[in-house]
């Protein structure tokens, strides 16, 4: 699959995006994409990308129980690069399992670029389990927030580098290598309700209570 039209919002339901040349489906230039009971499985590289060059515009993607498993990159990976830009990832009762490559590949990720605009991600109810290096990795110095996801056998659970910060709420980690992990000395990632027993990083994990 491939979108690439400015300006538009799109609604897809109930369809498998399967192999493909490089991404099982790309996203490059609509402002609103919505994938609702959908499957991404075994692209080339990243099951789903979103990746936008447009300067100045806001772009949405929203994923509502869908399974990103088997992809070799990132199941789905979320960047905004034009002047500007920003990005809004909001994922709810997805299942990301199995997305390894030769890169260091997640579950799912979003990017932030400089000279962006805010960039955000939030998972509700999500799963993650055995992507090759972490559940979901958030760079660049995105706000992430996570709340009732379960991490399994991951090498990392929850990542979030550069100066970003995350919040947990009410996540749970079983049987991965590292949990939680703020990387970078400026990241911060902070729990609440959330099971967890490893950390690791420069960052900051602290408590917090909403």
């Amino acid at each position: 699959g491939h979108i690439n039209t400015a300006g538009i919002t799109v609604y897809v339901r109930g369809l498998t995006f399967e192999g493909g040349n490089a991404r099982a489906c790309y996203v490059q230039a609509a402002t609103q994409v919505a994938f609702e009971d959908c499957k991404f499985t075994h692209g080339q590289l990243a099951g789903l990308e979103l990746s936008t060059v447009t300067a100045g515009v806001t772009n949405t993607l929203y994923a509502v129980n869908c399974q990103f498993r088997g992809n070799a990159a990132d199941g789905n990976g979320t960047t905004a690069a034009g002047a500007g830009t920003s990005t809004r990832l909001v994922e709810i009762g997805c299942a990301y399992a199995g997305n390894s490559g030769v890169g260091t590949d997640q579950g799912s990720s979003i990017h932030w670029s400089a000279g962006n605009g805010a960039v955000s991600a939030i998972r509700l109810n999500c799963t993650f389990a055995a992507n090759k290096t972490c559940g979901f990795a958030d760079v660049g110095g995105t706000t992430t927030w996570g709340l009732g996801c379960r991490f399994t056998s991951e090498a990392i659970g929850a990542y979030v580098g550069d100066t970003g910060t995350g919040w947990l709420h009410g996540c749970v980690f079983n049987g991965c290598t590292t949990d939680v992990d703020p990387f970078d000395a400026g990241a911060t990632i902070n729990t609440t309700s959330t099971i967890y027993s490893t950390t690791a990083g420069s960052g900051t994990v602290a408590r917090y209570h909403p």
